[in-house]
């Protein structure tokens, strides 16, 4: 509790900081709804387009593309110093070496001190085209419905800050600005956004199973849509998503503790 508590108050300086140019904050919260919905819309063209994709029509894949893009901003909001270039020049100015001289751990420093609330204007677009792309789909909302949503959202958080922890743990181990967490996140999102049935066997057993950013998107919204899934991704897997989750989550801090003390014992170099 005491970490969170620290990271509530890091978070509620970087806001009040933030808000001391607003003209510059929620101009930068416009754009980033702006492009948002760009992306959105270029979905939308490219199924009118298409017609349907996987047999998916074009308002279940727009549930799809909406649960990813939420779940990247706020992975985004919270995670945006770990993010690869982000945590290199943290390293390579000396600034994580400074946070391992204060009195909470370097991670909650480093998630806390500036936190990018500029997001919240991507995340407000997909939620509310999330609603409309559900009503439209034939989703009747209620309690169930609402916590399929939530584990989707909470589950790919998790994975997305689970990458970027081991992009960071590489970064400490190295020295070098490697573009691992660009690379995996932006090809796990974009095969997120897809029905899973328009990929082959190889790449969706990688998705589910391995980098499970499939898993918590797709398999969730199988359920929410009540739809059956491809070969090897049942919608019996939607009781493995907290498990492989988890699972993820625990194998990142352990390669970033490794980092950490990778960092400690060679002198911060």
């Amino acid at each position: 509790m005491g970490e969170l508590r620290c990271y509530r108050r890091l978070a509620r300086a970087a806001l009040r900081a933030d808000l001391e140019q607003p003209r510059l904050f929620w101009s930068s919260v416009a754009c980033s709804a702006v492009a948002s919905s760009l992306e959105l819309v270029g979905i939308v063209l490219l199924l009118r387009t298409a017609g349907q994709i996987g047999g998916w029509n074009i308002y279940e894949v727009i549930v799809l593309a909406c649960l990813t893009y939420c779940s990247l901003s706020c992975h985004g909001a919270v995670a945006i110093r770990i993010y690869d270039d982000h945590f290199r020049q943290l390293v390579f100015s000396g600034e994580f070496a400074q946070a391992l001289t204060r009195p909470l751990r370097p991670l909650t420093w480093v998630c806390g001190s500036d936190p990018e609330f500029r997001v919240v204007g991507r995340f407000m677009v997909s939620l509310g085209v999330l609603v409309w792309a559900t009503s439209s789909a034939g989703v009747r909302w209620g309690p169930v419905q609402l916590g399929l949503v939530v584990l989707s959202i909470g589950c790919t958080i998790l994975v997305l800050l689970s990458i970027s922890l081991m992009g960071a743990s590489l970064a400490l181990r190295t020295g070098q600005g490697i573009t691992f967490t660009e690379a995996i996140v932006g090809s796990g999102i974009s095969i997120a956004t897809y029905p899973a049935q328009i990929f082959d066997v190889a790449l969706r057993m990688l998705t589910i199973y391995v980098l499970p950013l499939g898993l918590t998107v797709y398999v969730p919204t199988l359920w929410l849509l009540g739809k059956d899934g491809p070969a090897f991704v049942p919608r019996e897997l939607l009781a493995l998503v907290p498990v492989l989750t988890a699972a993820f989550l625990v194998v990142a801090l352990m390669a970033w503790g490794k980092g950490v003390r990778h960092y400690l014992e060679n002198g911060g170099e």
